[in-house]
C-alpha cells in the first residue's frame, strides 16, 4: 500500500511538472506572438526599415517558432517517457 501511495505521488509530481511547463510555455507563446505583431507593425510602418531588415526579422521569428515547437515536442516526449517509466515501475 505504501508503495502505491509513493507511485501515485510520483505520478502527481510528473503531472504538476507538466502543467507548470505547459503554462509557462503558453505564457512564452503569448509573449512571442505579441513581439511578432510588434515587429511586423514596425516593419510595415517604419520608414527606416529596409527589405533586408524585414527579411532578417522574419527569419528570426521563424527560427524562434521552430525552436519553440521542437522544445515543446521534446519536453512532451520526455514527460511521456517519465510517465511510462513510472507506470512500468509501479506494475512490478
Amino acid at each position: 500500500m505504501n508503495s502505491d501511495r509513493i507511485s501515485e505521488f510520483q505520478k502527481e509530481v510528473v503531472e504538476t511538472m507538466q502543467t507548470i511547463f505547459n503554462t509557462s510555455l503558453e505564457a512564452f507563446n503569448t509573449m512571442h506572438d505579441q513581439v511578432e505583431q510588434l515587429m511586423e507593425t514596425v516593419a510595415k510602418k517604419g520608414e527606416e526599415t529596409q527589405r533586408a531588415g524585414t527579411k532578417v526579422m522574419q527569419e528570426w521569428l521563424s527560427t524562434i517558432k521552430k525552436n519553440q515547437d521542437e522544445f515543446r515536442n521534446l519536453m512532451n516526449e520526455n514527460f511521456q517517457k517519465m510517465e511510462t517509466f513510472l507506470g512500468k515501475k509501479n506494475s512490478k
